[in-house]
C-alpha cells in the first residue's frame, strides 16, 4: 500500500508540473479494455476517432461520420461506440488529448509507450492510465478473470514497481526539459540586460567579422560566437549595433530567435 501511495503521489506532482505549464485539452477519451470508447468534447466540433473498426456509435448531439472523424453540431458533446482491440490499442490522432486507459490490474503489460502521467488502481480493481498525447500504443495481454487477488500479489507488486519506474522517469524527464528552458530563458535575459552603445556608424573590424558570419549562414548567437570566436556577450553587442544601423534583421519565430543580413543595407558601402 505503500507503494501505491508513492505512484499516486509522483504521479499527482506529473500532472501538478504539466498543468503549470498551460497545457489543456478539448477532447476527453476514455478507452476500456473490452473495446468500449466514451469521448467528451469540450468547444470542439471535429473530433478524431481513437480507435478503428467503429460499431454502435452514439451522440449527445446530431452527427455526421466521415471515416474515422465526427463532425458534431454541439461542440460540447458525449460520444460512445464499440471497437475492437485484440490486446492492442493503438491510437494515432493529429492533436493531443486526455486520454484514460482502463484495464484489469491483473493484465500484462507487454509494452508501453509513452510513460503515462499518471496510473492508479481503482477499489474495484481496475489499472487506470493516463495520458496526454496524440500517438499511443499499449499491448496487453489479460489474466483469467476466475484468478483471486491473493495469487496475483506478486504480479500486481511487479506492475506497482514498473509503473513507478515509469513515473520517476517521466518526473525526471519533465524537470530536466523545465530546468534547461528555464536556463535558455535565463541566458537571453543576461544578455538582453547587456548595453549597446553606438558610437557612429562606422563599422569597425569586429563588427565586420560578425556581418560576415551572419551572411555566412551564422544566424543564431551562438553560431556567429563560434565563427568569429568571440564571446558571446561581445557577439551580441556587435549584433545589436549592426541590427541599429540596419545592416541586420533580427527574426522571432515560435520563441526563437534568429538574425539575416539585410540584403539592401550596406552591399555598396565602403566601409565593409
Amino acid at each position: 500500500m505503500k507503494l501505491l501511495g508513492l505512484v499516486t503521489l509522483l504521479s499527482f506532482l506529473i500532472t501538478l508540473s504539466i498543468l503549470s505549464t498551460g497545457v489543456s485539452s478539448s477532447v476527453a477519451e476514455t478507452i476500456f479494455y473490452n473495446g468500449t470508447v466514451i469521448i467528451r468534447t469540450y468547444n470542439q466540433s471535429v473530433v478524431y476517432l481513437p480507435l478503428q473498426n467503429i460499431t454502435r456509435l452514439q451522440a449527445s448531439s446530431h452527427f455526421i461520420l466521415q471515416n474515422n472523424k465526427v463532425f458534431l453540431a454541439n461542440p460540447d458533446s458525449v460520444l460512445s461506440y464499440q471497437a475492437k482491440i485484440n490486446g492492442v490499442i493503438k491510437i494515432s490522432q493529429p492533436y493531443n488529448s486526455s486520454i484514460c486507459i482502463i484495464l484489469p490490474y491483473q493484465t500484462q503489460l507487454l509494452y508501453l509507450y509513452p510513460a503515462p502521467i499518471s496510473s492508479t488502481i481503482t477499489q474495484s480493481g481496475f489499472l487506470n492510465l493516463t495520458f496526454y498525447s496524440s500517438n499511443i500504443t499499449i499491448v496487453f495481454s489479460p489474466s483469467a478473470s476466475t484468478l483471486k487477488y491473493n495469487q496475483n500479489t506478486n504480479g500486481l507488486f511487479t506492475m506497482l514497481v514498473v509503473l513507478l519506474i515509469i513515473s520517476v522517469t517521466s518526473t525526471i524527464t519533465l524537470a530536466y526539459l523545465l530546468l534547461k528552458n528555464f536556463r535558455k530563458e535565463k541566458v537571453q535575459e543576461n544578455l538582453d540586460s547587456v548595453e549597446v552603445e553606438i558610437d557612429n556608424n562606422n563599422l569597425d573590424e569586429r563588427d565586420k567579422i560578425v556581418l560576415e558570419a551572419i551572411r555566412q549562414g551564422a544566424d543564431t548567437l551562438a553560431k556567429i560566437s563560434k565563427i568569429t570566436g568571440l564571446p558571446r556577450t561581445t557577439a551580441y553587442r556587435r549584433v545589436k549595433k549592426l541590427i541599429s544601423l540596419g545592416y541586420v534583421e533580427e527574426i522571432r519565430e515560435r520563441n526563437k530567435i534568429r538574425y539575416v543580413a539585410n540584403k539592401n543595407v550596406g552591399e555598396n558601402d565602403n566601409n565593409i
